[in-house]
């Protein structure tokens, strides 16, 4: 039986579903699953190591991808889905700005706070803006129109 979920791991990691960006499954997480004895509990181990590396994969699977131009056009038809968009973005603090160009005069607002060390580390190295590919759901933000983040690249 342990080796059908030594299976399960491999084809996880082969197919890319477990990456880095979800740094906290580690293979140490999904083995320690195989110590386990009761079936029930050693499959429930697993669904909860796997979980979130499903959710952000599926998050990003559904995601429309969009001009920063579509985006405002479409607002109000796509609040509450999950929109990829490519353009100018500056950060501040746990907010960053999703522009057309670097002198965009109606930014759309990002709130960042979610994002990994590694996307928010991306940000920092951006002082003075820089094009980027923002991922995450849209809706309001500070009031203003936006997206929470779920990916930076």
């Amino acid at each position: 039986m342990q080796f059908v979920f030594f299976a399960a791991f491999a084809v996880l990691l082969t197919s890319g579903v477990a990456t880095s960006a979800a740094s906290a499954q580690t293979p140490e997480e999904f083995a320690s699953c195989t110590a386990v004895d009761n079936d029930i509990e050693r499959l429930a181990c697993f669904d909860r190591v796997a979980t979130p590396l499903m959710k952000d994969e599926a998050a990003k699977a559904a995601c429309i991808s969009m001009t920063v131009e579509d985006l405002k056009l479409d607002y109000q038809d796509i609040l509450g889905t999950c929109a990829e968009v490519s353009g100018f973005v500056m950060q501040a603090g746990d907010t960053a700005m999703l522009m057309q160009s670097m002198m965009d005069a109606n930014p759309f607002f990002i709130d960042t706070s979610e994002l990994s060390r590694d996307e928010r580390r991306i940000l920092l190295n951006c002082p003075s803006g820089c094009e980027l590919t923002v991922t995450g759901t849209v809706g309001e933000f500070n009031y203003n129109k936006g997206m929470k983040a779920i990916s930076v690249q």
